[in-house]
């Protein structure tokens, strides 16, 4: 109606006076930090400058060999932008060719009421546990536990943290390719990428289900050189950004 309407449309003025100022200040701070190459490619495009690309830190423990379970598993908040819809959308072909599977779904948001309905109505209430919200050590051992992990997002994601974690537990991930997911993931090594459809998210899950064996000992194989880039070598570069700016 003419009420929400206008107070979008406010909303809307006021988000870009917000913007307005926020670029205004921002691009006269001297040490600017993308957490991937991708938001350096956006913000170049919007005028800022010397955009220095570090990630996002993660720290994880190495760990005793886990016993993967025939699970695959979703974590994060339960919205569009995530594309846990997408995800539920891909999941009737999926199961159809990995029988054997189960899902977790790890989190909690608006379209969970929605989301539960879906797998009533598509009869695949008993492959898909909704776990809830948990706490991020608990996250870490589901992880640890799975056979392979899903980041369905439908938005430009950053560089999502879900991702790392995945591959530092040595978990092989199927990704849809937004944001700076593709800077992480190797394709057809450490996982697979694709576009968010769910037709071909459906096609990688069921492809990384049936290599999961061969991904993980991929992800195994390169543990120490994957936890010195996203834990060890992150570090030392902010550590380096902080003691300049103290000069």
């Amino acid at each position: 109606n003419s009420l929400i309407k206008a107070i979008i449309f406010l909303a809307l003025i006021r988000a870009k006076i917000y913007q307005k100022i926020l670029k205004h200040f921002a691009k006269r701070i001297n040490t600017k930090i993308a957490v991937s190459f991708k938001v350096k490619e956006i913000f170049t495009k919007n005028g800022f400058k010397n955009l220095k690309v570090i990630n996002n830190p993660i720290i994880i423990s190495p760990s005793d060999r886990t016993i993967r379970e025939n699970k695959i598993i979703y974590i994060g908040k339960l919205s569009k932008g995530k594309g846990v819809d997408l995800l539920f959308s891909s999941l009737p072909q999926v199961f159809k060719q990995t029988t054997a599977a189960e899902i977790e779904i790890v989190g909690s948001g608006h379209l969970m009421d929605s989301l539960k309905n879906q797998a009533k109505v598509t009869r695949l209430s008993s492959k898909i546990r909704f776990i809830g919200h948990v706490s991020h050590e608990e996250a870490i051992k589901k992880l640890r536990q799975a056979s392979l992990a899903i980041v369905p997002s439908i938005w430009p994601e950053p560089l999502p943290r879900a991702i790392i974690e995945s591959i530092l537990c040595q978990t092989p991930v199927v990704a849809t390719d937004v944001g700076g997911n593709s800077e992480i993931i190797k394709d057809d090594i450490y996982g697979k990428i694709c576009e968010p459809n769910a037709n071909l998210l459906a096609r990688a899950i069921i492809k990384t289900w049936q290599k999961r064996k061969e991904f993980n000992k991929n992800l195994s194989a390169d543990f120490q050189i994957l936890r010195k880039k996203y834990s060890e070598d992150v570090c030392d570069s902010y550590e380096k950004i902080y003691n300049l700016s103290l000069k």
